[in-house]
């Protein structure tokens, strides 16, 4: 008989991965140039392209919000800054005269964007909710007694969309779904960022795949129709499918826009070659930055729980998100769906080997550039 120690191990879950899966084609009468992957954001923006920035102090300043707003996006203030810098950012962005056909934009017709913040931190909230069109409650993990009060004292305080994060689990999204009455989004997935250690080295995580499709089945069986932003782990448009397919309306890119000239990373020179500067928010560096800055940051944890490095530089955020759209759109193709709701039903998954995963990519040729 199975003791009760041993049942945890054998009846415990699968943390599936974006390196799981794959989709399998289905019949299809849509061509990609025809699929439309408009999308919510949150329950009061819309966006031509389904890809948001980051809220990370390498990532996502006035610059790269703009860039992802003039594009289709959006972008995410990162808090690691005074109150006065993060609202100056906002400004910026609002005052920017974009005229991008597909640009976001708010009800003045002015650039969208959004900030985080932290949950204790009202007098944040309410400066940036004058300038900024959504708040992002930017916590690693939600599900906390004193983080869901915080927040449930703030939505009454502040009249833009609020969006919490992150979740993890059905049980978690649950919560949100019974006790916090106006939430606009919900930001999905714990440790699977390229920067993050959290599921490594602490053994603790709720990874991106595994996290939307819990968060969407709680929102299915409440009758929820609130977005879900699939964040961490995301390598590019196939990834992005994926979390469509599984329930996601939105993917928030770091790793990938930390790369782009406009990102709020140094840009360094090593062997000729042009890097940008890229950390995890809970990287040692961003975590001494943010508690000197925020009393609100003061550290609930003594260990770091990210990394910093380096990443090739790659261009032009236009150009990227240009990428990973038409990208999306092949995927979305083979399925056969029109639409990213289309990809919540139509879309099936196939569970790949680990020795089959090596088939699936370029093999047995020496590659060269061209």
């Amino acid at each position: 008989m199975s003791g009760y120690f041993i049942s945890k191990l054998k009846q415990a879950e699968y943390a599936f991965t974006f390196e799981d899966f794959i989709l399998l084609p289905g019949r299809t009468s849509v061509d990609p140039k025809e699929v439309d992957i408009s999308s919510k954001f949150s329950v009061n923006i819309k966006l031509k392209l389904p890809f948001v920035s980051s809220p990370m102090d390498t990532v996502t300043e006035a610059e790269m919000a703009i860039a992802m707003a003039e594009n289709g996006g959006i972008g995410v203030l990162h808090r690691n800054c005074t109150v006065e810098e993060q609202v100056k950012m906002a400004i910026e962005v609002r005052r920017y005269m974009a005229d991008c056909v597909g640009a976001t934009l708010n009800r003045d017709g002015e650039l969208a964007c959004a900030a985080a913040i932290s949950p204790f931190d009202v007098n944040r909230a309410l400066k940036l909710s004058r300038y900024v069109d959504a708040l992002v409650i930017d916590v690693a993990h939600f599900h906390n007694e004193k983080v869901i009060k915080a927040t449930k004292k703030l939505l009454k305080l502040v009249n833009v969309d609020v969006i919490v994060g992150n979740l993890g689990t059905y049980e978690a999204a649950e919560e949100v779904i019974t006790t916090l009455d106006t939430v606009a989004g919900l930001r999905v997935g714990i440790g699977s960022g390229s920067i993050c250690i959290t599921s490594h080295y602490m053994r603790v995580g709720a990874p991106t795949l595994f996290a939307t499709a819990q968060v969407a089945d709680a929102l299915k069986d409440y009758g929820a129709d609130i977005p879900i932003i699939a964040d961490g782990g995301i390598k590019g448009p196939g990834d992005i499918a994926l979390a469509f397919a599984v329930g996601a309306s939105t993917a928030m890119l770091g790793n990938l826009l930390a790369r782009c000239e406009e990102s709020a990373g140094e840009m360094v020179i090593v062997d000729g070659r042009r890097y940008k500067r890229y950390r995890g928010m809970a990287s040692p560096g961003a975590m001494a930055r943010r508690y000197a800055l925020d009393r609100y940051s003061h550290p609930s944890k003594d260990i770091a729980e990210g990394v910093e490095g380096l990443v090739p530089c790659e261009g032009k955020v236009r150009d990227v998100l240009l990428k990973l759209a038409s990208g999306l759109k092949v995927s979305m193709g083979y399925v056969g769906a029109s639409n990213i709701r289309e990809m919540w039903t139509k879309a099936r998954l196939l569970r790949v080997s680990n020795v089959g995963l090596r088939e699936l990519g370029p093999h047995d040729i020496i590659r060269i550039n061209l």
